[in-house]
Formats: structure tokens, C-alpha cells, sequence
């Protein structure tokens, strides 16, 4: 969880957006309250982002190929279930 990440900084200006904007072109809104939402922001994006990786590092992960069956070994697939069809006619 990187605070000074691009990808945090961002979201840290998109979710005090409003503020910037309030700030900066309407002025509604002083400069220092702006600053003040940015930066409690900022580590609220890092914790929002740290989850999202948590939750998504496990999707597309290849899951490993079980090992291959040597042609003499007995399988068990070659057993008969109940219930299944004769493999020759009786």
C-alpha cells in the first residue's frame, strides 16, 4: 500500500473533487479547507485501493495442471459405477 502512488493521488483528487473545484474555480470553498479534504483523502484512497487489491489478487491466477498419468498406471476410471450400462451386450 504505496500513499504516494499516481493511482492514489488521483483518487484522493477525485474524491475531494467537490473541494478542488469549490476552491479553485467558484470560490466558495477556502484553499486551506480544500488542502484539508485532499489530504484526508489521500490515505482513505490508499486504504479503498489496498482492499481492492486484496480482494482482487487471486482472479486470474492459472491453477496448476495436476500431474500427468503414466500409461500403465491403473486408473479409476476403469471401474464400473453402479447403475452403468454393460460394456459388452450380455
Amino acid at each position: 500500500m504505496s500513499i504516494a502512488s499516481p493511482t492514489t493521488l488521483l483518487l484522493a483528487a477525485v474524491l475531494a473533487a467537490p473541494a478542488i473545484y469549490g476552491a479553485t474555480v467558484d470560490g466558495t470553498v477556502d484553499i486551506s479547507d480544500a488542502a484539508t479534504r485532499y489530504l484526508i483523502a489521500v490515505p482513505l484512497a490508499a486504504v479503498m485501493l489496498w482492499l481492492l487489491r486484496t480482494v482482487t489478487k487471486s482472479y486470474g491466477r492459472v491453477t496448476p495442471k495436476p500431474p500427468a498419468r503414466r500409461a500403465n498406471d491403473a486408473s479409476d476410471d476403469d471401474e464400473a459405477l453402479e447403475g452403468d450400462p454393460p460394456t459388452r451386450p450380455a
